[in-house]
């Protein structure tokens, strides 16, 4: 994985703001954290505390401006719906979370939903529609656990469907109308092949007709949809390695790259690396990353340091400032200025 090289430089720079000290973190250091990130119309972020359960509303400080408990196990991702004056928060609960015993280093994990589901919130903590796992054959034989959930914004000319990634259950990407009714599933087969563990989503607006963009994290790539689930084609097909989350920034779109990079598409589907924090070393990769050894074959958050990212999870953009959130015991957000050109 290390061997991996860009196909272009980067047309963009980040450069290295510091860390958002996330309210709770501190107290919630046993927590496996691999939450979402989303931005409100007014520049806000949208995360979720380390343990998962608590949707936090930050100012472009990290400041946290409202708390919001959310009936979820794991916030993972998370996204805004704007229709006029209201303001909406998905969030994919994929039913599992993982904590350790600090005595001994041991992760396990805390199940407080049988199976996972979507959840649709007011900014007040209201659910307005839940979605579980629908009446398919597959779902005799595998879990229902969302990574993601993405719409087709009504506030954006789309119709108010629904996609949600199965990353971590049945490797399904499901289709359902505002209301919450199923109207079609894909498994990637009509692509470039059965999906393993589509792990995000992104409505891409960019080309005059909106696409559906997979990150099809198991296998390597991106898969391109039209929004009636036409296949289109693969994107950066030997370029990725695990991609997770999309954001937008100017006409080009992001990814997270849980093996310690961000990456970017321009228009053209051209990839590159936005920001390379590996270096490169045998068995970089290797377990127990993305965290540390610990006494007894347990495991401990690793030593971070700034401007490297060492797992990132979620990214949003909102304005000149990025914001990643890595997968690490007790939770980090890291915030980088974007701009076009080099740092």
């Amino acid at each position: 994985m290390s061997s991996f090289r860009p196909v272009m430089s980067s047309p963009l720079s980040l450069a290295w703001r510091g860390e958002i000290a996330v309210e709770g973190a501190a107290t919630q250091s046993q927590h496996w954290a691999h939450h979402g990130l989303a931005v409100l119309a007014d520049g806000h972020f949208v995360t979720a505390d380390p343990a998962g359960r608590t949707i936090l509303i930050l100012d472009e400080h990290g400041t946290c401006q409202q708390r919001i408990p959310a009936p979820v196990a794991q916030a993972h991702g998370i996204t805004v719906e704007q229709s006029g004056t209201d303001t909406c928060i998905w969030i994919a609960d994929n039913g599992d979370h993982l904590v350790i015993d600090e005595s001994s280093g041991v992760v396990s994990a805390r199940t407080t939903n049988p199976s996972g589901q979507v959840i649709k919130m007011s900014l007040k903590g209201e659910v307005l529609l839940r979605l579980e796992a629908p009446a398919l054959p597959a779902y005799t034989s595998h879990p229902y656990s969302p990574t993601h959930v993405v719409i087709d914004s009504t506030a954006e000319g789309g119709c108010g469907n629904v996609w949600v990634c199965d990353g971590y259950g049945s490797a399904l990407v499901l289709v359902y109308d505002s209301e919450g009714s199923l109207l079609d599933v894909l498994d990637g087969t009509n692509g470039l092949g059965r999906f393993d563990q589509p792990h995000g989503a992104f409505v891409d607006r960019r080309h005059g007709r909106p696409e559906l963009l997979v990150a099809d994290r198991g296998n390597s790539r991106i898969q391109a949809f039209a929004l009636d689930g036409t296949f289109l084609r693969g994107i950066g097909v030997g370029d990725f390695m695990t991609p997770g989350h999309f954001a937008s920034f100017g006409s080009d779109v992001l990814v997270s790259e849980l093996h310690k990079r961000i990456m970017g598409i321009d228009i053209d589907d051209r990839v590159y690396v936005a920001l390379d924090s590996s270096d490169g070393s045998d068995g970089e990769f290797d377990p127990p990353w993305p965290h540390s050894p610990a006494h007894r074959g347990g495991v401990m958050r690793p030593a971070v340091q700034p401007g490297r990212l060492n797992s990132p999870h979620s990214i949003a953009v909102s304005g000149d400032q990025l914001l990643v959130a890595e997968w690490i015991l007790g939770g980090r957000i890291c915030a980088f200025t974007i701009g076009e050109g080099e740092a």
